[in-house]
Formats: C-alpha cells, structure tokens, sequence
C-alpha cells in the first residue's frame, strides 16, 4: 500500500459543512484531519443564536443515517408545516402546506451553533488516531505528484492525497489553488435577530418581499419566537441595527404588515382588508442585531486531482428562507458516497476522474438552484407596474393550482 492511500483525507473547515464531511467519511471507516483556527463552541445556554437554517426533509434524512438527528431535537428546534410568501407591491400572495403533499413538516428550523455542538460531539465518538482537530490557521499550499502539503501558522508541514475545501464563501483554498469564481453583489445586507410575537407563529415560516428585499420570519422552538432575516439596503441594514429598541420594533411591525388577502391570523377575526397590521402582532427584538453583506458565488471548477470544494467554498446564495445550508449538507453527501465507491472498488480517491463524478452530480444542479433564487430576489424586489401586475397574475395562480403547487412543495423539502 502506498503512502498516500495511507494518509488522511484533510478538510478545511470546521462549519457545519465541514464537520458533516468529517462525520460521514469517518462512518464510512476515512481517517479525517479537520483544520480550522479555532474549535466549534459546544457551550449550550439560553441565549439564543442570531444565525439558524431551515433543515429539509433531506439534510433530515442525512443526520438520522449519522445518528445525530435525535440529539439535534433534543436542543431547541422548530418545526415548520407551511410557508407563506406576499409582496409588498402587489396582492400576490402563495401558502405552501406540509399537508398538500401528505407531510407533517417541511423542515426544521435549528440554531446553527446548535447543529455544530451536535456534528462536533458527533465526532468525539470516534478513536483519536481516526478523526484529529488540528487548531491551526493554514498559510501555504503546494501541489507535489502524489498530492498536497500544507503548512500551517504554526510551522508544521502536513501532506495529503486529499484536501477538502469547506471553508466558506471566501475560502483561502479556493484561492490558493487558482480556481475562478463568478460572483454577484446583491447590493444588499442582511439584518439577523430575534423577535418575541405576540401571536403564535403556527409553525408557518413567513417571507414579504418589500422593495428594498425580502423580510423573513422563520418560527423557533417557542410559539412566540421567531428568528429574522431582514435583506435590505447597507444604510438600512446599519441603521435599523443602531436603533433603540422600541424604535426598531415599531420598524419592523411597520414593513411587516398583512397586505389585503394575504395572512389574516385565526386568532384575529377583527384584522380587515389593507389595514397595517403586522402579521404576528406586536413584536419585542430580543438581545443583539447583526448584519452581513449579501452576495452570491460559484465557482469555475469543483475539483482538480487531489483537491474537491464543498458547501459556500463552491457556492453561495441568497439566504431566501434560510435554506442555503442544505446545498452544502447536499455537497458533502454525495462527495463522501463518490469516495466510499472509489475506496469500495480499489480506486484511487483522490484521482481527478473520481473527483469528477462528485462534481457532476452537483454543479449543475446547484447552478439552477443558485439562479432560480436570484430570479426569485429579482422579480419580487423589481417595482415595474408590468412585471408587479404579470407577478401578482403568475404567483396568485401557482397558488390556486394545486398540482404546480405541490410541486414547488416537494422541491423545497428535498433540494
């Protein structure tokens, strides 16, 4: 056997793309380096964290094959059985239920530090000589024949066969082997907290489209909370995180308000036709406000000969629902079952043919993905009278058509 089958797979990156990869190559019997400047935090309190996902019926799936789905329900986790979406310049409006397709849920909505402290306990399990953290920030990458050596902060050299890139939208891997990426700035921010309803949420993931973005509720664990994301203008965005309390609050119910026949609460029998009301009634912001630039990218290439790009390394979007993390989740899966084959079949795993097959079952689609939610974003945000009226014709019909509809259902719990 050669040194470099021998050797560990690297992975770059200990987000939750990342250590899914971690986690399902080590199942699969991979010994795996995880390399990152810093460990996952696996503190549990009561605070509750400014960034979460929408976890799909497929990413579900994914976790329950780990055997970690049943520690992420016992955290704090929410489902979510319909979505509602309207626009700010038009009546039209779409209600998308579980119960249309014969489901329960459509998703789950889980703190992201949450699902680290699950995915990094998940690799405790697993002997030392298997899987190993390395707290170390990498500082040079040279290509050799028989694969990667990389040296870190530190001064130690490591070499691989197999490197994997899981280190974000920005990731210095991608960078570091020249691999181009196409990239679009949204012009936007987006604003992230937490926001106590007065209204029971009901389970119902809840988006308007205003003119500046979209404004996204997605219901938590408790019926009264609700985690924002809030895609506006960079001096909104700022202004809106600088103001009072009270102020805010009064900001958000303002753009957050049920337009003519969109959501009227069942609770509620008294809320009317274009009265400004929100659609969960009073809203308190709970702790911090936060914001980060919007921008979407993808990448020329996935993969070169000993080298794959995985989760926001390959490609971002727009966070529409929150559900971006499920691409990545997605990357990671069928990387590991093309690996587990190769190892299977006694071929090389870190040969470019092989590597190739990984990027084939997953460019193109998340290319359709990526550009649908840019066509959503710009439709919905674009105040043409023309395009508003064609809108409000186009989506008021998907909604009375049951089978487009479901079909949208279906997509949305199994991308």
């Amino acid at each position: 056997m050669t040194k470099a089958a021998n050797q560990p797979i690297l992975i770059i990156g200990a987000g939750l793309v990342g250590l899914t990869m971690a986690n399902l190559l080590a199942k699969q019997g991979f010994s795996v380096r995880i390399i990152d400047k810093e460990a996952p935090d696996t503190s549990y309190d009561d605070a509750i964290g400014l960034r979460v996902s929408a976890i799909n019926k497929t990413s579900q799936k994914l976790f329950e094959d780990l055997g970690l789905w049943s520690a992420m329900q016992n955290l704090r986790m929410g489902p979510y059985e319909r979505m509602l979406v309207w626009d700010e310049g038009s009546e039209a409006h779409i209600e998308m239920d579980a119960a249309e397709v014969g489901e329960t849920t459509l998703g789950f909505i889980i703190e992201n530090h949450l699902m680290l402290k699950v995915l990094f306990e998940g690799l405790e399990a697993y002997p030392k000589e298997q899987v190993q953290f390395i707290l170390d920030t990498p500082i040079a990458l040279k290509e050799h024949n028989t694969g990667w050596e990389l040296e870190l902060a530190s001064g130690q050299i490591i070499e691989a066969s197999l490197l994997i890139a899981a280190d974000g939208s920005k990731s210095w891997v991608r960078s570091a082997v020249h691999i181009e990426s196409s990239t679009h700035d949204f012009q936007q921010q987006a604003l992230v907290c937490t926001v106590r309803c007065e209204k029971p949420h009901r389970f119902t993931a809840r988006q308007r489209f205003l003119e500046s973005g979209p404004l996204a509720f997605l219901p938590l664990h408790d019926s009264h909370l609700c985690s924002i994301v809030w895609s506006t203008s960079k001096e909104q965005a700022e202004n809106l995180a600088g103001l009072p309390d009270d102020e805010f609050n009064t900001a958000l119910e303002k753009a957050f308000w049920i337009p003519g026949s969109a959501e009227r609460p069942q609770d509620d029998s008294s809320t009317s036709v274009g009265i400004q009301t929100s659609a969960l009634g009073k809203l308190q912001v709970i702790g911090f406000r936060a914001h980060y630039p919007l921008s979407q990218h993808h990448a020329k290439h996935y993969v070169k000969k000993g080298l794959a790009l995985i989760g926001d390394a390959a490609h971002s979007i727009h966070p529409l629902a929150g559900q971006g993390v499920n691409l990545g989740f997605a990357d990671a899966k069928a990387l590991a079952e093309v690996l587990t084959q190769a190892k299977l079949k006694g071929r090389t795993i870190a040969s470019e043919s092989t590597l190739l097959q990984y990027q084939r079952s997953r460019k193109h689609y998340n290319a359709a993905i990526m550009w649908s939610m840019y066509g959503f974003n710009t439709l919905f945000s674009n105040r043409l009278a023309t395009l508003a009226r064609l809108r409000e014709i186009g989506v008021n019909a998907v909604d009375k058509q049951s089978f487009i509809k479901r079909f949208f259902i279906k997509q949305a719990m199994d991308s």
